[in-house]
């Protein structure tokens, strides 16, 4: 029933072309609907785009930050009428990442795998989408701090079996032992509630020179993987 116009890079248009849209906007009321698109992320840093705004209603479409994904996912899981838990929404962002097109057919595909349930629990995401092996190191790092050392490396044994790398392995532990330094620290820790009280609990177990000392052997293995000898 009416029409509809979109102008993309609308930053981009001559002076006087800005001034032409402006006045048009001013002049009448348009018979359809008009979309103007900026790749500018805030209005205010540009004069024109700052009166433009202010005759539109805007709508922001830009990828949501690290800290705001599990958010987004669990909005998103509400929105499908379940629920998910803390330790699934970690595991769709450790898997997905920062893929929205991805993150929203993990979402999909675990509502319709678990109905007629209400609830996503972390082994559905897992056998959807694969194991997480942040999710595993947090369990691998309990059995360094019991100094269950067979479990410990029947542990990683099986994650070599399973595919992971020894540099993938190395790299979640060293996250792992940075997030446990700065909780130590009193440093701030980017995680979703449920993990940071999980290291948090971590953290109480095991003190400063104790890192340092896991640090320094996870440097070792680095050097031995890099020359060859792993």
């Amino acid at each position: 029933e009416k029409k509809l116009a979109v102008l993309n890079a609308v930053e981009a248009l001559p002076a006087d072309e800005k001034e032409s849209l402006l006045r048009f906007l001013n002049s009448q009321k348009t018979p359809g609907g008009m979309v103007f698109v900026s790749s500018e992320s805030s209005v205010k840093k540009d004069l024109f785009l700052k009166e433009l705004s202010s005759k539109c209603r805007l709508i922001f479409c830009h990828t949501p930050f690290e800290r705001e994904l599990p958010s987004w996912v669990e909005a998103r899981v509400k929105k499908q009428g379940k629920q998910i838990v803390p330790e699934a929404v970690s595991i769709l962002v450790e898997l997905a990442g920062r893929d929205l097109a991805r993150l929203h057919w993990a979402i999909e595909t675990a509502c319709l795998f678990v109905h007629p349930r209400e609830r996503i629990e972390a082994v559905d995401v897992e056998k959807l989408l694969g194991k997480s092996l942040e999710t595993d190191v947090f369990q691998w790092i309990d059995l360094v701090l019991d100094k269950n050392a067979v479990k410990a490396i029947s542990a990683v044994l099986s994650f070599l079996e399973q595919g992971v790398s020894i540099q993938e392995l190395l790299g979640a532990v060293t996250a792992q032992l940075e997030r446990l330094r700065r909780v130590k620290a009193g440093l701030p820790v980017k995680l979703h509630p449920f993990f940071l009280e999980k290291v948090t609990a971590q953290a109480k177990r095991v003190s400063e020179e104790e890192i340092a000392v896991l640090f320094e052997k996870l440097l070792r293995c680095d050097e031995a993987v890099k020359y060859g000898l792993l």
